[in-house]
């Protein structure tokens, strides 16, 4: 039967206390293995001989005195370099000899749930199948060393949505990738259109004065377009034929009254899903166009079924394409999106969520463009997994390779952007084009591009801590290496 039992471990909690070399020996495996949650061990004499008993523990640090963080207090602790509060108090939860224990019955039983970056995290309890109970007569000296949990695994929640570990990959290693190679090709070229067809009429061409020859080729119509509204949100819904798809195509930052919806960072609730919150900006600047852009696209699916629904931008506008498919989805349309150098947009529950939605967020970003590094970690926004990464281009390359694509699984993984040094700011306008180029020249009397997109000191500080954050928590989780890992 199996001993993990509370009168077990009432029982074995009373000979912790009363053996106090057991007690201490208890709490210094768990301050050396810097354990918080359960544990397995084996017992063993002071010089290290195997007494053949494995225990179950329950271990939990004391909750830390400084100020809680968006982080969460255990990570902040990390990611700035300060020493975690190593109070600890541990307990006995079960113990089999190995000569009682049936490995075959025995096995672990995990909780998967989620860091304050987003990540996967595991919470496993060893299940000892034994056929008696009860520790023996143990000598002085004792010690606790490591053992590994049952290989059998139960996960009792395996849905619940959370990022995978860093994983970075060559593109070309997968062949799929080569067709969607020429996905980024085309869809930012959408992007780029955006700058400049914002005042389509139904049944006008997709114009862009050769910038987009791959559009204009394929004669994609205008549906509808907008501008305006709070957020000064500019794009347009276009239908293609040609390759049976519908494109909402939303423009990227280039207003002041764009700029002032990036910069609020207050947080929207969001009802998709629990705990989710968005950027108050970028969820305005999606309200401004929700209701003609799903007006539309209900209409010309009626019309035309079957057909693919494709979100994209750049910049503002990728992050706007992300909170709008994950709405349309939820709304029942299928919505694949293609953002180019998005900033974050919402929480990491929010995050997760997308992740989990069908269909497929392809979020591509290039060298050390500092955008999609704003708004910063240590605020609590997190970005969806996977990265595209455009990491051996130059800044300003507009025509990068498939072997200059790195693919990035993780929501803050350092080997990607996050991790770069310095601000490489004109790659934020080269993504497979010069991604801007059809803008409107003189914007609200802004001549200069550099000029209106300049960072100050602040902003390039805050980019700075967020890489450095981001570095030392990775580090972290591979020292820690979750049981999930391999999920």
């Amino acid at each position: 039967m199996s001993v993990f039992l509370g009168a077990l471990a009432r029982s074995l909690t009373s000979q912790q206390a009363a053996n106090t070399d057991l007690a201490g020996a208890v709490n210094a495996f768990a301050l050396e293995h810097k354990i918080n949650g359960p544990a397995v061990a084996r017992l063993v004499t002071g010089d290290n001989q195997d007494l053949n008993w494995t225990v179950s523990l329950e271990c939990q640090y004391e909750k830390s005195n400084h100020v809680p963080f968006l982080l969460g207090s255990t990570l902040l602790h990390i990611a700035q370099g300060l020493p975690l509060n190593d109070q600890v108090s541990c307990r006995l939860s079960s113990a089999c000899s190995d000569a009682d224990q049936s490995l075959e019955n025995s096995y672990s039983e995990c909780v998967k749930s989620t860091d304050a970056l987003g990540y996967c995290q595991a919470n496993c309890s060893a299940r000892l199948a034994c056929s008696s109970v009860g520790l023996p007569s143990l000598p002085s000296g004792i010690k606790l060393a490591k053992a590994k949990l049952p290989e059998k695994m139960r996960v009792t929640n395996p849905s619940h949505s959370c990022s995978r570990p860093d994983v970075t990959t060559s593109f070309t290693e997968i062949p799929r990738y080569q067709e969607l190679h020429a996905d980024f090709q085309f869809y930012a070229q959408h992007a780029s259109a955006a700058y400049c067809n914002g005042e389509r009429k139904e049944g006008e061409p997709i114009n862009c004065g050769g910038i987009c020859p791959l559009i204009e080729a394929n004669n994609a119509t205008a549906l509808t377009s907008f501008t305006g509204g709070r957020s000064d949100t500019t794009g347009y819904v276009a239908v293609d034929h040609k390759r049976r798809e519908v494109v909402l195509a939303v423009r990227g930052s280039w207003s002041l009254k764009n700029w002032l919806t990036d910069l609020k960072v207050s947080w929207e609730n969001c009802d998709l899903t629990p705990g989710c919150k968005l950027h108050t900006g970028f969820y305005q600047a999606w309200e401004d166009i929700a209701s003609r852009t799903n007006e539309t696209l209900s209409e010309v699916l009626k019309k035309n079924p079957g057909y693919r629904i494709i979100a994209t931008g750049h910049s503002l506008g990728g992050a706007v394409a992300t909170v709008a498919a994950a709405y349309l989805r939820r709304d029942g349309m299928a919505v694949d999106a293609f953002t180019f150098g998005a900033p974050r947009v919402g929480n990491v529950d929010f995050a997760n969520f997308v992740m989990s939605q069908p269909g497929s967020i392809h979020r591509v970003t290039h060298g050390g463009d500092p955008v999609p590094r704003l708004p910063p970690l240590a605020w609590g926004y997190a970005h969806t997994s996977p990265e595209y990464w455009i990491a051996h281009a130059g800044m300003t390359e507009n025509n990068p390779t498939a072997g200059d694509l790195v693919v990035c699984q993780g929501i803050a993984n350092p080997a990607c952007n996050v991790g770069t040094y310095g601000l490489e700011l004109p790659a934020h306008f080269h993504y497979f084009a010069e991604i801007d180029e059809c803008r409107p020249m003189l914007p609200l009397r802004k001549t200069k591009r550099d000029d209106a997109f300049k960072l100050d000191e602040r902003v390039a500080a805050l980019i700075e801590q967020d890489r450095q954050i981001a570095a030392k928590l990775g580090a972290f989780r591979k020292a820690h290496a979750s049981v999930f890992d391999g999920l």
